[in-house]
């Protein structure tokens, strides 16, 4: 690969950068940023303990920072646990804000703009809070939301993380099914949900979707609705219901107060996306959440008081709760509901311009298809400072194409993490270059590794040289692992400190004492990483491991195609590699294409990695997240039941694909 640096930052930008000011501030001899990750991993409770301090964690610190149930034993990484004396507040440090400073930005497609200040804001918290209070709402009570990714969301999460209750979400476009599948296990007793709502120009509404979700969870007290319009509320009359606007206009509310948690009580819970079985619940700290957003917020991507935060997502997904802990930073955040690209390509840019957005995040596909449309940005982008991008493989010819379309001063990060740790993995920071197709480096407080993948349990572990591609692991404990699955009984053997099978099978079961983190991927001499994908989905025809990122990596620069899913089948005693593609309206797919993209893929990496087959679809099965499924397929086509199908977004699109058994003679 290329290694092209595409962006270097100014000495000014490094030099009042929070990172340099917090190596300043603890005195840390050092002078690159893998320098100061080797120290963080030399020094991990001194690192964590500054960073409490360094980003004014409100909240009463005590030590020690780290311990572990199990000690010296197999089972360590999972039963360790930072600051569990120590205590705080979640909510309380988002709402530090001063009552004339803006807090949330709240956009739609049709250029629809409010903000509310952090007063505004802690009035509303305020009388949600309440509302919870008179309902008999106690710590460790779960409250959910199928709700937009609009004011209502995070006014209803900070009221319910206030009195030490949890808050767990799914966006509107989650079938009924779907919702039941995660709210069964989790029973919140109240839910906030969006009654109406528009995207890319059609109106949505949510009255019988409401109502098969009360039938269905029968444990559910209360349903506030959010955004009614006047025939709604008409029609939703039972005495569950109470609306949103009643709440907060009942009187005068000023009132608000915090209850003070565990540093490892819960805050969130997030669901897998997985096709087979229920989603499971992963339960995320207060503690642990927070300080780790700060981190990355403040060190890794120098966010700072009065910068404004953008990142497009809903509610069900991570980044959601990852943006909102931007509050905790002072920095004001928008919240956009609707289509990126309804009215017009560049809908999203233009609200940069508008809202002087300094940090603006979005999906790989949202800049490839950007990219792939050769589309220049004509908006005032001078408050841009950085561009995030996550959710799959950032192309080189997309990153490209954002310094080439979008701004030249700007940092691009191409950050991985994901639900599982509620953070980043690999994120960028403000003293090192972008390289062009490049992951960033581990972010700090990440010890990560590159295993040989032919290690088994029992091995002792081969941490692979550069370029050699393996399995992404951590092979230290750190504060945003989950705490556990919510209903995930100890079931390893009787003693009380033993982990949970689910979580332990998760993550620890492929490596000893290791996350597993499921990417395959190779780390540069740069300290970057190169991704091919997940290791649940690598090929392997011949006995060759390929990821299916090596293959889609090559499919960028073919512009006729708008997607790929690329899956091993297998076939005779081996494996072969079938291919599907969605291409342009108006494009079908030849015989000549079909070869020439066979021919491209083989030029620019070997003959194994040639599709067997290649066959046009007009949709791909992806998540409610929008990430495309390959499991699904690739279940699919081996006669394995996909039993979650509410967890993808198009289950329908899963039948064309079953149109084609006769080329792949499945019986």
């Amino acid at each position: 690969m290329d290694d092209k640096i595409l962006w270097t930052p100014s000495e000014h930008r490094k030099d009042t950068s929070n990172l340099t000011s917090f190596v300043y501030k603890n005195n840390i001899n050092i002078a690159t940023y893998s320098q100061l990750h080797d120290w963080v991993d030399e020094n991990t409770e001194d690192f964590w303990s500054a960073i409490w301090d360094f980003c004014r964690v409100k909240g009463e610190k005590r030590l020690p920072v780290i311990e572990s149930t199990l000690p010296n034993s197999e089972y360590e990484f999972e039963t360790t646990r930072f600051f569990s004396h120590s205590q705080l507040n979640y909510a309380e440090n988002l709402l530090q804000g001063e009552d004339h400073e803006n807090a949330l930005h709240i956009c739609d497609e049709s250029g629809f703009i409010k903000t509310y200040t952090y007063k505004e804001l802690r009035r509303q918290v305020a009388c949600v809070q309440q509302f919870l209070l008179q309902n008999g709402i106690h710590k460790g009570d779960r409250i959910g939301g199928y709700i937009t990714n609009n004011a209502e969301a995070v006014i209803a999460m900070l009221a319910t993380t206030s009195i030490g209750a949890i808050w767990t979400a799914c966006s509107p476009d989650f079938g009924v099914e779907s919702v039941f599948d995660r709210f069964k296990q989790t029973e919140p007793k109240i839910i906030f949900a969006t009654v109406d709502y528009t995207y890319s120009g059609k109106e949505f509404n949510q009255n019988h979707k409401i109502t098969e979700v009360v039938h269905k969870l029968n444990f559910v007290e209360k349903i506030v609705l959010c955004n009614q319009n006047i025939i709604s509320q008409q029609k939703l009359t039972s005495k569950i219901y109470i609306s949103f606007e009643t709440i907060i206009n009942t009187e005068d509310q000023d009132f608000l107060f915090f209850e003070k948690c565990h540093f490892n009580d819960p805050l969130f819970i997030l669901y897998s996306s997985g096709t087979t079985g229920d989603p499971k619940c992963i339960v995320h700290g207060i503690g642990g959440t927070l300080l780790t957003h700060l981190k990355e917020h403040q060190l890794q991507c120098d966010i700072k008081p009065g910068d404004c935060v953008f990142y497009y997502t809903t509610c069900s997904w991570m980044m959601w709760n990852w943006l909102v802990s931007c509050l905790a930073s002072k920095a004001s955040i928008v919240l956009y509901d609707g289509s990126p690209f309804h009215s017009h390509t560049h809908k999203l840019f233009e609200y940069v311009e508008k809202l002087k957005i300094s940090y603006f995040g979005v999906s790989a596909k949202y800049l490839s298809h950007l990219s792939k449309n050769h589309t220049s940005i004509e908006y005032d982008l001078s408050s841009l400072k950085t561009i995030s991008s996550t959710g799959s493989l950032l192309a080189p010819i997309t990153y490209e194409y954002v310094y080439e379309k979008i701004k030249k001063d700007v940092q691009l990060m191409s950050i991985s993490g994901g639900t599982d740790i509620v953070s980043c993995f690999l994120i960028g920071n403000p003293w090192d270059p972008v390289i062009s197709g490049h992951m960033p480096q581990a972010g700090l407080g990440y010890s990560l590794a590159v295993y040989n993948d032919q290690m088994g349990f029992d091995d002792i572990p081969e941490n692979l040289p550069h370029y050699e591609p393996g399995e992404l692991v951590c092979i230290k404990p750190f504060p945003s692992q989950p705490l556990f699955f919510w209903n995930d009984y100890n079931s390893l053997n009787k003693t009380v400190n033993s982990p949970a099978l689910h979580y332990h099978n998760a993550y620890f079961s492929r490596f000893k004492n290791t996350w597993h983190h499921g990417d395959r991927v190779t780390k540069t001499k740069q300290g970057t990483y190169l991704m091919f994908g997940r290791s649940d989905t690598i090929l392997n025809p011949g006995g060759v491991r390929i990821g299916t990122g090596e293959i889609y990596k090559q499919l960028e620069d073919i512009q006729e195609i708008t997607e790929a899913l690329v899956i091993g089948q297998h076939w005779e005693d081996d494996i072969r590699i079938i291919l599907f593609i969605m291409l342009k309206k108006g494009i079908t797919l030849t015989d000549d294409f079909t070869k020439y993209i066979q021919n491209i893929i083989r030029k620019k990496t070997t003959a194994r990695h040639v599709p067997h087959y290649i066959l046009q679809v007009q949709d791909l099965p992806r998540t409610k997240n929008g990430k495309i499924s390959e499991i699904a397929v690739k279940n699919l086509v081996h006669g394995i039941k996909n039993t979650n199908l509410s967890s993808l977004a198009n289950p329908q699109s899963l039948d064309e694909i079953r149109s084609h058994f006769d080329i792949f003679k499945v019986n």
